[in-house]
């Protein structure tokens, strides 16, 4: 008799007993799919920019946008270095400092798409589509301008022009690395060739100490 499968919440695969006419789950792409999304970067700095298209400057902002994509980490960059950083871990390896490296992810607003494909219209999610903020009162925030929480307040993303057409999701480990990589990105962002991106909103994050 075969032992029990279990889930180890420390592992990246989830398995379990097969269940009759279960529907069968599609294999992902592992060089299609971004780290951030799977298995997730779990660092403990993240840099987050959001990007706006300068009026006429579609085609520069598309320019930059595909000078990036070799730097977009996909779910194999991500997961090798997370298993590799666990078996060190684990075989308490006597390292100075387990392997690290800063991953880059991007995401697009259905305007950014708009701007930057004329296929964006095609995709059949009505959520995505119509944007958070109009979608916000159904997930509970507040319905009402007067109290926090309501798509009016919202520091980014409550109104067109405060919505970032591009996202970039930096993370990393190292705190250093990290710093050398948004420096390297907004002075790109800034400087020539023009890049048709202007930075809409900048925010540092890092996991508290104890946590």
């Amino acid at each position: 008799m075969e032992p029990p499968q279990t889930f180890d919440p420390d592992s990246d695969v989830i398995t379990g007993p097969e269940i009759p006419a279960a529907p069968v789950e599609p294999v992902l792409d592992v060089d299609e799919t971004q780290g951030n999304i799977l298995p997730g970067f779990g660092s403990r700095h993240q840099v987050l920019l959001g990007l706006k298209v300068n009026e006429g400057r579609t085609a520069d902002a598309k320019s930059w946008l595909a000078r990036l994509v070799p730097s977009i980490a996909c779910l194999r960059d991500v997961n090798t270095l997370r298993n590799l950083r666990r078996s060190l871990l684990r075989r308490q390896a006597a390292l100075p400092a387990a392997p690290s490296a800063p991953f880059i992810n991007i995401a697009f607003s259905i305007g950014g798409l708009r701007l930057l494909t004329p296929d964006a219209d095609t995709i059949r999610d009505p959520s995505f589509g119509k944007g958070m903020a109009l979608l916000s009162g159904s997930l509970g925030d507040p319905t009402r301008p007067d109290q926090e929480g309501h798509p009016s307040r919202w520091i980014v993303g409550g109104t067109p022009e405060t919505t970032p057409d591009v996202l970039l999701i930096l993370g990393a480990a190292d705190a250093c690395q990290l710093r050398d990589l948004a420096g390297g990105l907004r002075m790109s962002l800034a400087g020539l060739p023009a890049s048709g991106l202007r930075v809409i909103y900048d925010q540092e994050a890092f996991v508290l100490e104890g946590e």
